[in-house]
């Protein structure tokens, strides 16, 4: 590839010197000669696979054909007959169109040409296969043909504006690649054609003599129609599609001659008025020329496929011949090529990261910002509607927690595939807001796995408070995980900061969690009893009452004294139970329910009177020594306490031995 040595001058779209210019251009030929090898021997392979099958006559001297013919011909005389006897009775009843009167012409027309059916068959693939050879004797050796049009050297422009050169020379070399894969593909349609073509045609063959004989009765004609219109596609795509291919290569052939005869290159310096710019320039330039060129030759021979089906189609009628075409195309997109797979298969790849793209769009977090796909738009919206403090906009937020909820799937598989460690998951909490998709799903993901803490989760709900569809499926999901990871639940459910409408709900989950865990119900003090009637609806709501009797599981220092002064306030004519009685009845349960109760509860000088009671001394002067149940009692509190927490501490309040 020749590349001017001295300087450039800037005449054109581009100009750059020579040592740029080489680099560049050596690079790029190295490339594309390197595709040009893999892909230039393939050609070179189906070009000569394409010599030998067109060069198959599919005429009747097949000894299986002609044999198979004259048990059909022989067939069909003797259904004269029977033909016969029926124009007989036709007559006789006068049944119009089948009269002898009306039949006998195709009759004896059949009967005589019947018996050359395969003749006039091999007559016209003789015609079409000549028509054939005129294109392929004109085309002469293809793979040699190609290997002179396509060659980078041959593709380069040969008079060219020095300033326009780097442009052209990248034009010529990107389509000489493209030109490679529309040769690539017409010879793959072509040789598919040209096999398969062969047993349609002997079939076709084979029944002629019944095809003949459809001819001779109304009803039956259209078959007769139908075998001509497959039997002339079949024959006559081939000569129609080599057509188009040596145009093609002709047109290739006279690139010089077709750019001088559209557009007049402008010699550098020339002040011709011949060399009048039109267009600012841009279609005096070599670069433009070029690419109008080859575009145009490109569409000629991608349009050849499409060309010789539709003059097919029209000349023969063409159903049946579209239908071997679609099995000639299926047949080329399901053969597996080297290096690259089945055509079919790329296709459906390239069409499933097609929709991938429209849906995710650039899976680079920097690009994704310039185009997200679909999901981008989606979440554009719901970050939009967040910031804004949209309230009401109910369509939109809906919307932001089913797009999270694609964006987890992704996260969570990364998670579970290896390729999002804790560490890292508990970072890009640290590093995105939770009123984002991205940012929701990770703290999703980190609540699922302990790692969000009470300060994450408190700030996540503050951002999100605006979107009670989110604040409700992230506390859901706290739930589901039982507020693991967060130390202490009762910080977030009391912070007066999160006292919005849209978070009630999410406060008073965390309550019922606090109620029914024994960790989290050890950090609830007394002075919270009133913000949390607050937040479940008020003293005396059914959640109030339901969060009272959870807690005296694990609280009864918190409950009982509450509960003892409330019934006092509030009589019902029944007798109130004393503190004592009270607390007997909160040891009267589980023991394991009484070992977990924390410390604050075994601390509590009314607890220890009603397990000395529950106990009972070891030898009481008045009561006696303890009975053997009160032991067996006590020993099961040992066992437990061994290794509960604080379970030395607890042990040391039990009754001694």
């Amino acid at each position: 590839m020749a590349v001017p040595s001295g300087a450039v001058r800037a005449e054109g779209w581009f100009s750059i010197g020579s040592i740029g210019l080489t680099a560049i251009t050596s690079f790029a030929e190295f490339a594309l000669q390197t595709i040009f090898g893999i892909v230039g021997n393939l050609i070179g392979i189906l070009a000569r696979m394409l010599d030998v099958s067109t060069k198959v006559r599919a005429g009747g001297d097949v000894p299986i054909v002609a044999a198979s013919w004259k048990i059909l011909r022989d067939f069909s005389n003797m259904l004269f007959i029977i033909l016969l006897i029926y124009m007989s009775f036709a007559t006789i009843f006068d049944q119009g169109n089948y009269k002898f009167s009306s039949m006998i012409g195709r009759f004896l027309i059949v009967a005589i040409l019947i018996n050359f059916s395969l003749a006039i068959g091999n007559i016209v693939i003789d015609a079409t296969q000549v028509l054939a050879n005129i294109f392929l004797g004109a085309i002469g050796n293809l793979g040699d043909r190609l290997g002179q049009y396509l060659t980078l050297t041959a593709l380069m422009p040969s008079k060219v504006n020095a300033g326009d050169l780097l442009f052209a020379s990248l034009a010529s070399m990107t389509f000489a690649v493209v030109m490679q894969m529309i040769f690539l593909f017409s010879l793959l349609v072509a040789n598919a054609f040209a096999i398969i073509r062969i047993p349609f045609i002997w079939f076709l063959l084979i029944v002629s003599p019944l095809a003949w004989m459809s001819h001779i009765l109304p009803n039956s004609n259209t078959w007769w129609k139908k075998w001509w219109s497959s039997f002339v596609g079949w024959n006559l795509f081939l000569p129609v599609y080599l057509f188009f291919m040596y145009l093609g290569l002709l047109f290739l052939s006279k690139r010089d001659e077709v750019l001088f005869s559209v557009v007049q290159v402008n010699p550098s310096g020339s002040s011709s008025p011949l060399n009048t710019p039109l267009l600012w320039g841009a279609t005096n330039t070599v670069t433009f020329n070029l690419i109008f060129f080859y575009i145009l030759t490109a569409v000629i021979m991608v349009g050849g496929t499409w060309a010789a089906k539709s003059v097919t189609s029209m000349m023969s009628g063409g159903k049946a011949f579209e239908r071997g075409l679609g099995l000639a195309k299926s047949l080329i997109k399901r053969t597996p090529l080297p290096y690259v797979g089945s055509l079919e298969a790329n296709q459906y790849a390239a069409q499933q990261r097609l929709g991938q793209f429209q849906q995710k769009g650039f899976q680079n977090k920097y690009l994704n910002k310039l185009y997200g796909g679909k999901e981008g738009l989606e979440r554009a919206k719901s970050e939009a509607a967040a910031r804004w403090r949209v309230g009401g906009a109910a369509g939109v937020q809906k919307d932001f927690v089913a797009q999270v909820k694609k964006v987890s799937d992704d996260i969570e598989e990364k998670y579970d595939t290896g390729q999002l460690s804790i560490k890292q998951l508990t970072d890009k909490v640290a590093a995105t807001k939770a009123h984002t998709a991205e940012g929701y799903a990770y703290r999703k993901l980190a609540i699922k796995k302990g790692a969000l803490s009470d300060a994450d989760f408190r700030s996540s709900l503050g951002a999100l408070k605006n979107n009670p569809y989110a604040v409700q499926d992230l506390t859901k999901t706290a739930k589901d995980a039982k507020f693991s990871g967060m130390d202490n639940v009762r910080s977030v459910a009391l912070d007066a900061s999160l006292n919005t409408p849209g978070l009630v709900a999410a406060k008073r989950e965390m309550l019922m969690h606090i109620s029914e865990d024994s960790k989290q119900a050890g950090k609830f003090n007394a002075a919270d009893l009133t913000a949390a009637f607050t937040v479940l609806g008020g003293e005396k709501s059914p959640e109030s009452k339901k969060f009272v009797k959870n807690l005296s599981k694990f609280r009864p220092d918190i409950t009982i004294p509450y509960q003892f002064n409330y019934d006092t306030l509030n009589p019902t004519g029944t007798p109130i139970k004393t503190i004592s009685q009270r607390w007997d009845g909160a040891l009267n349960t589980d023991v394991k329910d009484v070992v977990s109760m924390p410390m604050a509860v075994w601390n509590e000088p009314e607890f220890r009177r009603a397990m000395l009671r529950k106990i009972g001394p070891f030898n009481d002067p008045v009561s006696g020594p303890r009975s053997r149940a009160q032991t067996k009692l006590r020993d099961r509190y040992v066992t437990l306490l061994m290794t509960a927490p604080d379970g030395q501490d607890k042990w040391a309040l039990l009754p001694t031995p």
